[in-house]
């Protein structure tokens, strides 16, 4: 499946697992990975359904903000993963469309109805 993100167009692949890596301190499990000379963000399909949806948004956010030039952030992962659940809630509690409908369309013609949260 493609993604457009910024100017760039990635590959998004499901992969069966992404190796985990180690150092001799700590052992880090990784869902995802954002590879940016690949064009490609990797999820793995080895955890459960929303997992592998937010670490989608995660490694989107890697991406957006290294399209960005926001090499400070784009390598903070406290940060991108914080800014990532916050967009994947977002998504998730409130229906879109509605919004954009109660917002109206580009003549300024709104729908009479309200929009809700989930």
């Amino acid at each position: 499946m493609k993604l457009n993100i910024g100017s760039m167009v990635y590959d998004l692949k499901l992969v069966p697992e992404i190796p985990i890596e180690s150092d001799q301190e700590n052992v880090v499990i990784t869902a995802g990975y954002y590879m940016p000379f690949d064009e490609q963000i990797q999820v793995s399909l080895q955890f459960p359904h929303q997992i592998r949806k937010v670490t989608l948004w995660h490694e989107v956010v890697h991406a957006m903000l290294d399209e960005l030039g926001l090499n400070g952030l784009m390598t903070d992962e406290g940060f991108v993963d914080a800014l990532a659940k916050q967009i994947y809630g977002f998504l998730e509690k409130n229906d879109i469309q509605k919004l954009y409908d109660y917002l109206g369309d580009k003549n300024g013609k709104t729908v009479k109805t309200k929009a809700k949260a989930k």
